[in-house]
């Protein structure tokens, strides 16, 4: 009785919060006599994307719909698509944002001319939006974009959001890809499923192997590392709270699996980098729920300890500042 008092309590306060939003947008539309952009209602309401694409909202174009603002009114079709936008909303690259927002726009642009660079963004997009059927080998690498260049209110949702995500870039720097024809750029945010996607290795999404915090690429001669930073988590077993940390902007601290010893070819690897040539990727991420920042090309400097090695490791690139802020506020706590 008492679970399902609290559950309908729960559906009311977000029924509340659903028609709050929907509200506050009918007297913004009021203000300016016009129908407002997703930019001014998060500029007046000081509300998030996060809040705007939660489930019990759906979306800006479904939130449209709700005020009546919208017309015609969005199909399932596009109510379906805009609840699934809330996976796109970690995307920071301009270059990405760029060319999802030129796609949708020329909707009759060729998609096979496109460089493979620019391929591989557009099949990122896939695994975002369609995760379950982009693993299947009968999907097009570019099927979400075919699909949402042909529906009408979920193209024109999806072009405003890249706008404001575009707008909320932290630093536009020159974005040039780390490995050839590799859309993994320096400081960006990106999920695990779009990493293995920007390498070219989409048919090894969802693997077990590359579930883990690291992964060795043989054919590029590349280990990928994934970090996360807080280790107070529950999900998080005591056999894998590897002490994992920012020294510097310029220098990181990295602990091993357990199982790997300094004279393992593995640990070899890591030791004789210069002689061997490997390369090493580092991502990051604050918490479990977070996407993962690309940290760039790292470097060995020394280590100590065998089966777990704790490894420093200098960084090509200095990491952001704000980054490591919150690398450093997370190893205090």
């Amino acid at each position: 009785e008492s679970r399902r008092v609290i559950l309908e309590n729960l559906k009311a306060q977000l029924k509340a919060s659903s028609a709050r939003m929907v509200a506050e947008l009918r007297v913004l539309a009021n203000q300016l006599r016009r129908r407002p952009s997703l930019s001014e209602y998060l500029a007046e309401t000081r509300y998030e994307l996060a809040d705007l694409y939660k489930g019990s909202i759906g979306g800006w174009h479904a939130l449209l719909g709700e005020a009546q603002l919208l017309a015609p009114a969005p199909t399932q079709a596009d109510h379906l698509w805009g609840e699934r936008f809330h996976f796109l909303l970690h995307i920071d690259s301009p270059r990405r944002l760029r060319l999802n927002l030129s796609l949708l726009r020329e909707v009759n642009r060729p998609l096979d001319d496109l460089p493979l660079l620019e391929k591989r963004m557009i099949e990122m997009l896939t695994f975002r939006l369609l995760p379950n059927e982009a693993r299947q080998p009968e999907c097009e690498w570019s099927a979400a974009l075919q699909r949402l260049r042909m529906t009408g209110s979920a193209r024109q949702e999806l072009q405003e959001l890249s706008e404001v995500l575009l707008d909320r870039v932290r630093l536009h720097a020159e974005e040039t890809p780390a490995l050839p024809d590799c859309p993994l750029f320096l400081h960006r945010q990106y999920m695990r499923n779009e990493v293995l996607v920007g390498l070219g290795m989409p048919d090894l999404v969802g693997a077990r192997h590359t579930q883990t915090g690291r992964f060795w690429i043989e054919p590029i001669n590349t280990e990928v590392f994934f970090v996360t930073l807080d280790k107070s988590e529950k999900t998080i077993s005591p056999s894998t709270r590897y002490e994992d940390f920012a020294v510097s902007r310029t220098r990181f601290h990295w602990q091993s699996q357990s199982t790997t010893g300094e004279d393992s070819q593995t640990g070899r690897r890591y030791v004789f980098q210069k002689q061997n040539g490997a390369r090493f990727l580092l991502f990051v991420r604050p918490k479990r729920s977070d996407a993962f920042i690309f940290l760039g090309l790292l470097h060995y400097v020394s280590h100590t300890g065998s089966r777990p090695m704790s490894i420093y490791w200098d960084l090509e690139h200095p990491m952001p500042a704000w980054f490591f802020e919150v690398c450093a506020s997370l190893r205090a706590a």
